[in-house]
């Protein structure tokens, strides 16, 4: 549990930082920090649906910010990390696959934030499932992850 506080508070200030740093303080960006703020509260109180929900929030408000699609990919990979017993293994594994696909949003639409995501995905790519376990599905394969997560994403098997 501490590990995971330490995380967020982490997140939650790089977060922060960069955004304040990079924009002006106008109307949209106050409210984006509000969001983040709100979305990390809820994240340190295992909300993860709300987190997830207010943090959708700021992509209707600037699409291209890639720190909303990095704070996403912490909030899948914070949930999946916390509910081992809730999940079974491999949609478990796959969580982190639609982790991966934020991170690689989030370098796509912000070079800024490309050296962070890059290591997200090295890191979390580990957690995938081993090809040797699963033979009925294939790489590349859109799958649905149930429950609140509600979200398609990409198969893929640790390399």
């Amino acid at each position: 549990m501490q590990l995971k506080s330490n995380y967020i508070i982490c997140a939650t200030l790089v977060l922060l930082v960069t955004f304040v740093t990079s924009e002006a303080q106008s109307k949209d960006s106050l409210q984006i920090v509000s969001y983040i703020q709100e979305s990390i509260n809820y994240l340190e109180n295992d909300q993860y649906e709300k987190s997830r929900d207010v943090t959708e929030k700021i992509i209707k408000i600037d699409k291209s910010y890639g720190e909303t699609y990095l704070l996403l990919g912490i909030i899948y990979v914070t949930y999946a990390n916390e509910c081992d017993s809730l999940i079974d293994r491999i949609e478990k594994d796959q969580i982190y696959s639609l982790a991966i696909d934020m991170f690689e949003k989030a370098k796509k639409l912000d070079d800024n934030c490309e050296a962070r995501a890059n290591q997200h995905i090295e890191i979390y790519s580990n957690y995938l499932t081993s090809p040797e376990i699963f033979i009925s599905v294939y790489e590349g394969q859109e799958i649905y992850i149930n429950g609140w997560i509600n979200r398609k994403t990409k198969f893929r098997f640790r390399k």
